[in-house]
């Protein structure tokens, strides 16, 4: 028995480690996946003397769990992609990075985005072939 909607075809494992959205999403009084003190507490951090419109943070959540819901919705598609029933980290890391651009530090070793930075020869030789490009217009 699932209570995901469209998502109710995939059977998702409730493992602690994979429960937190599970466990929020679920809950069938919650309205959104990301609660209010919880904002509060971040704007809190961010900027003490700051308070937010009780609109703001009604638009706030909702585009907040409308994220979540979205990154979980296409992690399931990955997962029904590569033949599992079960929505792992790496199927949200991901769609995360290559969708949102967002790196998500490395989880279980599993790290998409290598950051290789370009060598002097390299420079050179991109140098080399631009020149080449505009001397032959």
């Amino acid at each position: 028995q699932s209570t995901w909607g469209p998502l109710s075809s995939l059977a998702f494992d409730s493992s602690p480690r994979r429960g937190l959205i599970e466990t929020t999403m679920a809950a069938p009084n919650a309205k959104f996946a990301v609660n209010r003190p919880k904002l509060v507490e971040l704007v809190q951090q961010l900027d003490p003397n700051e308070t937010l419109d009780p609109d703001v943070q009604d638009a706030l959540l909702e585009i907040a769990d409308d994220f979540i819901e979205s990154v979980t919705r296409f992690g399931c598609m990955l997962a029904k992609h590569r033949g599992s029933s079960t929505l792992d980290v790496q199927d949200l890391q991901l769609h995360l990075e290559r969708n949102w651009d967002i790196h998500v530090p490395e989880h279980g070793g599993l790290d998409l985005k290598p950051q290789h930075k370009p060598t002097a020869v390299h420079k050179q030789r991109l140098a080399a072939v631009r020149k080449a490009k505009d001397s032959t217009r």
